[in-house]
C-alpha cells in the first residue's frame, strides 16, 4: 500500500445520503422506470441499483454501512472500550503485546 494514501471515493461519509437515492431509485423502477434510466437520474451505479431492486424483490431491506456493521460486531461498545484502554495503557508503560497473546486476550 501506498505510504501516504488518499481515498479516491468518499462513500462512506455519505452511506445516510446515498441510502435515501438508493430507495428513491428502487421506487422509480418498481414504478415503471427502467433501471438504466434511475440509476443516471439519481447517480446511482446501475448494478448496485440492480441488485437493490432484487433484494427489496426478494423481501430484504435496505440498510445503511453503519447498520450493517452494528449486526457483525464481536465485542459490545463496552467490552471494545476496556480493552482498548488495557491496550493504550500497556503501550503507555511499555508492555507491548504482539497479536497472537492479543488475540488470546480477545
Amino acid at each position: 500500500m501506498v505510504r501516504n494514501y488518499k481515498r479516491k471515493t468518499d462513500w462512506t461519509e455519505k452511506s445516510a445520503e446515498n441510502l435515501q437515492h438508493l430507495r428513491e431509485a428502487v421506487k422509480a423502477v418498481k414504478n415503471g422506470q427502467t433501471i438504466r434510466q434511475a440509476a443516471h437520474n439519481y447517480g446511482i451505479n446501475k448494478s448496485s441499483l440492480w441488485r437493490a431492486v432484487r433484494n427489496v424483490s426478494a423481501g430484504k431491506s435496505l440498510v445503511s454501512l453503519s447498520e450493517a456493521s452494528h449486526s457483525r460486531r464481536f465485542f459490545s461498545l463496552e467490552e471494545e472500550a476496556v480493552l482498548v484502554e488495557y491496550l493504550l495503557k500497556a503501550s503507555r508503560i511499555g508492555f507491548l503485546l504482539d497479536t497472537s497473546t492479543l488475540k488470546s486476550l480477545a
